[in-house]
């Protein structure tokens, strides 16, 4: 049987006189009376809520400065990682494209790697600033 003791309004500590396998920590529990919040009201319920300021908060809960850091180095790294590898792939493989009969030839290649490094630095440039 455990041992309930009463910390505070609403609050109860549980210890387990007999741990099992988890050692014996301390389980806090809520009464019922306050783990249940009143219900809303159906007038509430209808109500939408206002964009603009559902999306600041979100903002401002989610986004912390140094996911916004994290996120834009890794954008960035890929972009410059694409362009590099791109580029050096491209070189040593050059006589083998301009011998193929591809109709995709050494300019749209080298077209396309620019085109992806410039989208990821600007991914990461973008979730710097905003």
């Amino acid at each position: 049987m455990p041992a309930l003791m009463q910390l505070g309004p609403g609050i109860i500590l549980r210890r387990r006189l007999q741990p099992r396998n988890s050692g014996n920590s301390p389980t806090v529990l809520l009464n019922e009376a306050s783990a249940m919040a009143p219900p809303p009201s159906n007038y509430q319920l209808q109500q939408p809520a206002d964009v603009k300021d559902v999306l600041k908060r979100q903002n401002n809960e989610f986004d912390c400065t140094p996911c916004r850091l994290m996120g834009s180095a890794v954008f960035t790294g890929m972009g410059i990682y694409s362009y590099a590898s791109g580029m050096r792939q491209l070189r040593q493989r050059e006589s083998e494209i301009m011998r193929s009969s591809s109709r995709f030839g050494l300019g749209a290649r080298k077209g396309a790697i620019y085109a992806l490094s410039a989208s990821l630095v600007g991914l990461g440039v973008y979730r710097l600033v905003n």
